[in-house]
């Protein structure tokens, strides 16, 4: 019995001399700070039964993400935590984007619109100013024209958001001329149309997430971006928007050429164009910091909660 207590002692004092001995950068490093910032989560009914997934973080001015047919709620994980700290921040799934729920064949932007409205109701965000990617400059811009007085800016990143005069429409019939399965493909691990092969190349861990994020519920690409081609605003109604417009692209943007983009922007009185050169269509993902500044620049100048060139990216 003696030999057993003599043994348990020696162990423990062995175990205690290890955890005193604990390297120095460990034992004085302090405990990290719990996070401030609130998160709310939840679906909205909609009519005809669907559910649309929302979050909702942070607190002040209001801002919207609206996800491109390549992702959705999920894929601004670069934006909410940085944004959060200084607005209200919400993303949402689009219909048919998991895991809201809706048709996955049928795409109308005035369903769309009604869609976003019904977030921002429950999430009781009178106004606010929307950000729309690809797919989701639709959405956006559909809004703006709609209840003008419930937008108080637009961000469309690579986009053309339903805008359309010659230019615009050569670049539709050239991009919806070039295949896309429907069905099962085999491409290699990483690569997508929403990144550009640079991106793909040189850091493969994000370029993987990006192409499994866009598997997630998402419905078929060549349906939902004919029938988005196909919807085009009204220029007149366009001639007369008063919201601050930013655009923003990527320089190797294959989807919507920096070019087409820039066209796009005429139609809004006092738009902005921003490039970032050497991304691809998904700038707001490939250059995060560079993304989130160029936001956070034009938000703060044009009055809407953040200071002028203020560092909100980490």
């Amino acid at each position: 019995m003696g030999r057993s207590k003599r043994g348990s002692s020696v162990l423990l004092g062995v175990t205690l001399a290890f955890a005193i001995e604990a390297p120095p950068s460990l034992a004085a490093a302090p405990s990290p700070p719990e996070s401030s910032i609130l998160r709310t989560t939840g679906f909205v009914t909609v009519r005809g039964g669907t559910r649309l997934y929302y979050e909702k973080s942070g607190s002040g001015p209001v801002l919207v993400f609206l996800h491109g047919l390549g992702g959705n709620h999920a894929v601004w994980f670069h934006q909410v935590p940085v944004f959060a700290a200084h607005f209200t921040v919400i993303t949402m799934s689009q219909r048919g984007f998991a895991p809201s729920t809706g048709r996955q064949d049928r795409y109308d932007v005035g369903v769309l619109v009604d869609d976003l409205l019904a977030v921002m109701d429950a999430c009781e965000a009178r106004q606010a100013s929307v950000i729309g990617q690809s797919m989701g400059g639709w959405t956006a811009l559909g809004l703006a024209l709609r209840v003008p007085d419930r937008v108080r800016a637009l961000v469309l990143t690579d986009t053309v958001a339903g805008i359309s005069d010659e230019t615009i429409a050569a670049n539709e019939s050239r991009v919806l001329g070039t295949p896309r399965s429907s069905g099962a493909t085999s491409v290699p691990l990483g690569q997508h149309p929403g990144l550009s092969a640079e991106f793909s190349a040189v850091d493969p861990a994000h370029a993987y997430l990006y192409q499994t994020l866009s598997s997630f519920g998402t419905p078929n690409p060549a349906a939902l971006g004919g029938q988005l081609s196909a919807t085009h605003f009204d220029n007149g109604l366009l001639a007369r928007m008063r919201i601050p417009t930013l655009f923003v692209v990527g320089g190797a943007d294959k989807r919507f050429p920096p070019a087409v983009v820039r066209q796009a922007a005429t139609h809004i009185p006092g738009a902005r164009v921003v490039e970032i050169p050497r991304a691809g269509h998904s700038p707001y993902f490939e250059q995060p910091q560079r993304w989130n500044e160029v936001v956070t620049t034009f938000l703060g100048r044009s009055n809407l909660g953040a200071t002028a060139g203020a560092p909100l990216s980490k």
